[in-house]
């Protein structure tokens, strides 16, 4: 308490010196240099009571400064959309772009190649092709059809010049499943028959070497 006192009592001198010192600034020059002398001796003074030691202890390295900081980099330029209006297309929007672009890719890829695997291999390949496509058709049938009732309804504002045709084309793409369904019959019950049963027969059959398989 004792040294609590005698700091706010030199504090105060310090503060009266201050104030001396401002007071008689205007006169000659050194007359009263003293003063701020004083004044600043007395504050180190109590400065060295109330500020905490800063020094490193004894056998302890100084703390190096930090490090400055590197600046961060710039942001990269934003994409444009291949139209050039000045704006990239949303994440999601892009990535479904990306994949319907590749569904529809694959599925007439896989048309393709069913196509020519039947053309090219022997009759137990032209079965599998056509069992296959019977089935994509009728898939594809109700998906069209789906749609076309999906896209009738007062919700989804379409006219019937748009949703009518798939509901059509729909149950032609079933038609059309039930026929490669037939011909799938067909060939099923020629690979049952016999080789002397195909001699008495009035039906069509392939060459034997697509009979019997590549050799």
């Amino acid at each position: 308490m004792t040294w609590l006192i005698i700091l706010l009592i030199l504090a105060a001198f310090g503060g009266f010196l201050g104030w001396m010192h401002r007071h008689y600034a205007n006169g000659a020059p050194g007359e009263v240099s003293w003063l701020g002398r004083l004044r600043d001796s007395v504050m180190d003074w109590i400065r060295s009571f109330t500020e905490p030691e800063t020094a490193p202890a004894a056998g302890e390295a100084p703390q190096p400064a930090p490090a400055p900081r590197a600046p961060l980099p710039p942001p990269p330029p934003a994409a444009t959309a291949p139209g050039g209006n000045g704006a990239a297309p949303s994440p999601p929007e892009q990535e479904r772009q990306e994949s319907v672009g590749t569904l529809q890719s694959d599925v007439l890829h896989s048309i393709g190649y069913l196509v020519n695997r039947a053309i090219n291999g022997d009759i137990r390949d032209v079965r599998r092709v056509i069992k296959t496509l019977a089935t994509a058709a009728d898939a594809l049938g109700h998906g069209v059809s789906h749609l076309g009732t999906r896209l009738s309804e007062p919700d989804k504002h379409y006219g019937a010049e748009i949703w009518e045709p798939l509901t059509i084309g729909g149950a032609q793409l079933r038609a059309a499943s039930l026929h490669c369904a037939q011909s799938d019959a067909m060939v099923t019950s020629l690979l049952a028959t016999t080789v002397g049963e195909l001699a008495d027969s009035p039906r069509q059959a392939p060459h034997h070497a697509e009979l019997n398989g590549p050799a």
